[in-house]
């Protein structure tokens, strides 16, 4: 996939950099097209990409992942390198093929935003006369628009999370616990070949808790019950929530839940190639306050890829323009904190005049009911 380096350097001239150096793992996963497992939770063992217009590009890894690297990345086996976590830095590893590279006076874009000061530090030791600038922004900006092979990865999970929610939901009644829920969730996730799991589950008063985690909590007639489906395939998210009632809807419930469904689909309406996401924010901020409700968060939508929250966000902070192939998840969420939460979220593709939701084959508009 040389079409990702053909990318940064496009942007790379934009920023006045003569090289990209890619640090943290769901960039340098993007930039070499595999995850490298390790990578996220030993803080030390660094994966490091360097892209330049003149050279072929390179990654630095760990000398036990290498074997996974060379077969699973898109990178020329000859351009891995490796390390030796006992002897060697990466940093230092990594500064020197910048200086081999001709980088000397030169500007490098680097992730400021992830490089630990320690790390910092030995850079600037190893490399005083490269003049680093933070390049987070550049690859913010380079990954908001998908390629196609992004695309249909995204589409593929999407298409089966809803099933694995609901199947989820039939599976429990009145009685059972968050647990037994979250149970039920996780055999359906890990059948459509999820990874790293990261589900919200919660009911009842515990519903208001934003990104709360199952408990022992039981199940009650009359309680909402949100399941907010997280994790990756090949390295990719999903992010799609439900709320389901036990048993039949309170009138009020039901009143709630019609305004989240209009908030959502006005939403949908709305997004297409052009238009500014504040504008869109600002809309469902004034429609939601006009049912006598107020909107409970600050953003009710956000960008999806090798990342569960990228830009653009739809807040009413940011002025972003919506382009063709920006994944979007949409997410209206109401709470009442210690009481309970609503919320409904989809994934999005901008399409060339429109938009298209890639998650939802069911229909949402009444509440989903679990047996009581």
């Amino acid at each position: 996939m040389k079409e990702v380096f053909t990318k940064q350097i496009e942007l790379m001239k934009k920023y006045g950099f003569q090289a990209m150096v890619t640090l943290s793992p769901e960039n340098t996963a993007y930039m070499i097209g595999t995850p490298v497992p390790s990578q996220i939770n030993i803080r030390s063992r660094h994966v490091i990409t360097i892209c330049t217009p003149e050279h072929e590009p390179v990654v630095i890894c760990v000398s036990i992942e290498e074997e996974l690297v060379k077969k699973n990345s898109w990178i020329s086996p000859e351009n891995v390198f490796t390390y030796n976590e006992f002897l060697d830095d990466p940093i230092v590893l990594a500064a020197d093929k910048l200086k081999k590279f001709g980088l000397t006076g030169k500007k490098v874009g680097i992730e400021f935003s992830y490089l630990p000061a320690k790390d910092y530090l030995t850079l600037m030791k190893a490399a005083p006369d490269i003049e680093f600038i933070d390049g987070s922004e550049l690859l913010d900006g380079m990954r908001t628009i998908k390629f196609q092979y992004e695309l249909d990865q995204i589409e593929a999970f999407a298409g089966c999370a809803e099933d694995v929610i609901f199947d989820a939901f039939d599976s429990v009644k009145a009685g059972d616990t968050e647990m037994d829920l979250y149970r039920a969730v996780s055999a359906g996730f890990s059948s459509i070949g999820g990874q790293k799991p990261g589900f919200c589950i919660c009911s009842g008063e515990r519903s208001s808790m934003l990104n709360a985690t199952a408990t022992d909590r039981v199940l009650r007639k009359g309680d909402m019950v949100r399941l907010d489906l997280v994790g990756t395939r090949k390295g990719y998210f999903c992010d799609v929530c439900r709320t389901a009632v036990v048993g039949e809807p309170s009138e009020e419930q039901s009143r709630i839940w019609d305004i989240i469904v209009d908030s959502h689909d006005n939403i949908i309406r709305q997004l297409k190639p052009g238009v500014n996401t504040h504008d869109v924010f600002e809309d469902y901020a004034q429609r939601f306050r006009a049912t006598g409700y107020s909107a409970s968060i600050d953003f009710v939508a956000h960008g999806l890829g090798i990342s569960v929250h990228e830009v653009p966000y739809i807040n009413s902070y940011a002025h972003n323009i919506l382009k063709e192939n920006m994944v979007m998840c949409v997410e209206p969420i109401y709470i009442v904190p210690g009481v309970g939460g609503f919320h409904l979220e989809n994934e999005v593709f901008i399409t060339k005049d429109g938009c298209r939701v890639i998650s939802s084959k069911r229909p949402y508009k009444e509440l989903p009911r679990i047996r009581a």
